[in-house]
Order: structure tokens, then sequence, then C-alpha cells
């Protein structure tokens, strides 16, 4: 989520944080073509009475180029 005009954030990193990434492929695609480079740099998995119940990537973000034209 954003909350500001996206143009405003161009040159910009984030952390992308990619919860259940294993139903995302498509996802990271397109946050791959936003940015100069994407890492992942670490996985986190939330455990409830020592089961798995959710799993998500964390992602550097460098150099964010801006929206697509007209987006």
């Amino acid at each position: 989520d954003h909350w500001e005009c996206p143009r405003d954030r161009i040159g910009q990193d984030a952390v992308f944080v990619l919860p259940r990434p294993e139903m995302r492929g498509g996802f990271l695609d397109r946050v791959r073509n936003k940015f100069d480079s994407v890492e992942r740099v670490d996985q986190v998995k939330v455990s409830r009475l020592g089961i798995t119940v959710l799993e998500a990537d964390i992602f550097v973000c460098r150099n964010y180029r801006g929206p697509s034209p007209g987006g």
C-alpha cells in the first residue's frame, strides 16, 4: 500500500513484504519491473501452537523507477 503520490518516491528504496509468496508468483515480477533491483533478504514464518500459519518473504528493493505511464 502507499499513501502518497508514487511519483514522489522515484529513486527511493523500499522494504517489501510478500505474504504467502508461493501463491503470488506473478506479483513479484510486477515489483521487479518497478525497481532497479529486488533482493530477497529473509523469510519469516509465523507459527501458532507449533503450526506454521503464514510465511512471508522480505525483499529490499532499490531505486524505484515510478509508475507505468498513465498509472
